[in-house]
């Protein structure tokens, strides 16, 4: 598998790792499952299979080798749903107490840093954009930015949680299912991340990722609808 070098730190249950990838910026960040104190990786080693993989949400797999983050060492090893596998490991810059076995999920960003991006996207049947998502009460809005276009959203959620998240990630199949007005099929806020996804009038998915400016004590699944449109 091929590799590229970079940093990964996590502060509690949030993560953010940065890579340069065969000339792309590509940045990773999710949550765990648990809180694992502070932790610093200054060098972190990043295996995957090509850059068009690295977009989307991938789930930390622990079923075969538990993935940790261990008292002098972290091996993370994520899988999303094509079966795609990607592994980081690297050493803590400041130990933790004791190896700890964790859940948890993170969504990639590739940036083109001297090449455009778009071929990658297509190959990987995934757009990403980025952006910010915040709700209060039972409504919730978003701005993303993607392909040149601003992309808004904007719907109602129950429970009525408010939350602010700073920097959220979305993946989607087509620009042209970013329209109209669609139902949340699966989401979960908490503790340290929400996770929206929508099927879109085709029945592809739309997913929405981000971590929260604030942590709550516990997941709480989530229902709604969200209307789209392309500014």
């Amino acid at each position: 598998m091929p590799t590229a070098t970079g940093t990964i730190n996590g502060a509690f249950n949030n993560f953010d790792g940065h890579w340069n990838v065969e000339g792309y910026d590509v940045e990773f960040r999710g949550n765990l499952s648990q809180s694992v104190e502070r932790w610093t990786s200054l060098v972190a080693t990043l295996e995957y299979d090509s850059v068009e993989d690295l977009v989307g949400t991938y789930v930390l797999d622990t079923a075969g080798l538990p993935s940790y983050v261990g008292a002098t060492d972290t091996s993370l090893t994520f899988k999303n749903q094509a079966g795609k596998t990607i592994k980081i490991t690297g050493n803590l810059a400041n130990p933790i107490s004791q190896r700890t076995t964790v859940t948890g999920q993170g969504a990639w960003i590739i940036r083109s840093t001297y090449k455009n991006a778009e071929p990658f996207l297509q190959m990987s049947g995934l757009g990403v954009g980025e952006g910010n998502l915040n709700g209060s009460g039972p409504s919730f809005g978003g701005t993303f930015k993607a392909q040149d276009w601003d992309i808004s959203v904007a719907g109602t959620i129950e429970p009525p949680i408010p939350f602010i998240v700073l920097k959220a990630a979305l993946t989607y199949g087509n620009l042209e299912d970013l329209t109209g007005t669609t139902e949340i099929s699966a989401a979960t806020i908490g503790p340290a991340t929400i996770t929206l996804t929508f099927l879109s009038r085709k029945g592809g998915p739309i997913n929405i990722t981000g971590v929260l400016a604030t942590p709550i004590p516990e997941p709480v699944p989530l229902k709604g609808n969200a209307t789209w449109s392309l500014h």
